[in-house]
Parts: structure tokens; sequence; C-alpha cells
């Protein structure tokens, strides 16, 4: 019986870090795209 309760904590914990990881990346892109939108409008501005 332990080691189901340990396979599910293993894949909680892999599942949380893919969550974790794919929400950074989504952040980090929006960012970009924000400073790539600004850079667009004031051209002249670096």
């Amino acid at each position: 019986m332990k080691q189901i309760y340990f396979l599910f904590a293993i894949i909680a914990i892999v599942v949380l870090t893919a969550q974790a990881f794919s929400e950074a990346d989504a952040d980090a892109e929006a960012e970009a795209i924000a400073i790539d939108k600004k850079k667009s409008r004031r051209p002249w501005i670096l």
C-alpha cells in the first residue's frame, strides 16, 4: 500500500513542477510580447 502512495506522491510532484514551469514560461512570453509592443509604438526609445 505504501508503494501506491509513493507513486501518487511522485506523480503529484511531477505534475505540479510541470505546471509551475509552464506558468513561468507563459508569464515570460507575455512579458516579452508586451516589451515588443512597447518598442514598436516608440521605436526611437531603446
